[in-house]
């Protein structure tokens, strides 16, 4: 036959023929050694005879055919393929007689007498997943399909259970799960968070994952499509161009891309992301979308200034010899990675527990002398340690006796001896 021998659904003629299943009306095959055994029971009329059956079975090895009478939970399985024999360990001479519901577990056998009177009601068949039950004991996972067999007056007779084995599917779709499950833990375990978008101006993300939130106080979905906000938008306006040009030009000449630019978050904070990205081309060579990862360098770009003022101010001090200039100098450099508005240098003078101040530019106040006394510039003086201060601090120190408030009383205080 021409036809599929697994065309769904099957009516009962149809599957007799593919099956190539011969049956008497009054005959019992029980040792046919190319078809296995099928025994024949008076309430079994002529469906269809085929000359094709051994053909089919030695074909068919890996597809279990099972026929069975009407008999509710005890249906006795009166037909026993060879495809049937390997797949649940049974011999033909072992199981042909007996209830078919050795093959099944409880929860199907429960519903075997439901399903006969949907059979019987017209039902042409049914087909879903399954566990089944080999000799061993051992379930497997199955696809299975049941069909009535019915003689010429339409009077249902029997049903053929045909059962393809799918725990090999099962299994890799659980092996596939697993690792979808190891790579969305990975990803949201990422410090940043991974993206594929359109190269245009907007860089309108069709994925983006959950790490974007932290980085920069907006939602996933928020990206998707500009639904809230364009990417390009969050990048900071000194930035966009040079973002662009790179993007251009590594994508013309087909390269990967690794540049450092500044981003602006829902809250205005500034900082510093690295993005690692290419372009993910078509059959044709095509632009298809960018993919990349893009993470916060904020903390590694602060180190690096740090260490470049350090560099700045130990060079200026030593190759100045004007001390005013010196001090200007440290003030501007300190100036990059912190606010200097307010800003002094004090030496301090134990003959008379003063300090003169050199160099000193504040909002509020203007001195050129300070007595120690108890101020903040003596207790680092005296502990020979940095302090930075906040006014918790500062009270906890006038509460133990260390110090008196002179002057206006600033929200935070750093002194370095």
């Amino acid at each position: 036959s021409s036809k599929s021998y697994l065309k769904f659904p099957f009516d009962s003629i149809e599957i007799l023929s593919h099956l190539d299943l011969v049956i008497g009306k009054k005959t019992k095959s029980r040792n046919d050694n190319n078809a296995g055994i099928i025994e024949q029971d008076s309430f079994f009329e002529v469906l269809n005879q085929d000359l094709y059956l051994n053909s089919f079975l030695n074909t068919a090895d890996n597809v279990a055919f099972v026929i069975t009478d009407i008999g509710g939970k005890k249906s006795k399985i009166k037909g026993f393929s060879r495809g049937a024999e390997k797949l649940f360990h049974y011999k033909p001479e072992e199981i042909i007689g007996q209830d078919v519901a050795v093959l099944h577990e409880q929860s199907d056998v429960d519903g075997f007498e439901d399903m006969q009177l949907r059979l019987r009601d017209g039902l042409k068949g049914y087909t879903g997943t399954s566990r089944l039950k080999r000799k061993s004991g051992e379930y497997f996972d199955a696809l299975f399909t049941i069909h009535p067999l019915t003689n010429k007056r339409g009077e249902l007779k029997g049903t053929i259970g045909v059962s393809i084995d799918v725990s090999e599917l099962t299994n890799v779709q659980e092996q596939l799960q697993e690792q979808e499950r190891v790579h969305k833990t990975l990803i949201k375990n990422l410090p940043g968070f991974i993206y594929y978008c359109d190269n245009d101006r907007d860089w309108t993300m069709r994925y983006i994952s959950e790490g974007c939130l932290e980085m920069t106080e907006y939602q996933p979905s928020d990206f998707i499509n500009n639904k809230v906000i364009a990417f390009n938008q969050i990048i900071h306006e000194d930035s966009r161009k040079f973002v662009w040009d790179e993007w251009q030009l590594a994508i013309n000449e087909k390269r990967n891309i690794i540049i450092d630019y500044q981003i602006v978050t829902k809250s205005n904070q500034v900082k510093w992301v690295r993005e690692r990205g290419c372009g993910i081309y078509d059959k044709e060579g095509k632009l298809d979308h960018l993919e990349g990862f893009i993470t916060d360098i904020s903390d590694i770009k602060r180190t690096e200034l740090i260490q470049k003022v350090i560099f700045n101010i130990s060079t200026a001090v030593s190759i100045s010899d004007n001390l005013g200039k010196s001090i200007f100098h440290v003030k501007n450099e300190l100036g990059k990675i912190i606010d200097t508005t307010n800003f002094y240098v004090a030496f301090y003078n134990a003959k008379d527990d003063t300090f003169d101040l050199p160099f000193f530019a504040d909002e509020k106040d203007s001195l050129t002398d300070l007595p120690a006394g108890k101020t903040m510039t003596k207790y680092v003086v005296d502990t020979q340690k940095s302090l930075l201060a906040n006014i918790a601090t500062k009270k906890q120190l006038v509460k133990q006796g260390k110090l008196e408030i002179k002057g206006s009383l600033s929200k935070l205080w750093l002194g370095v001896p």
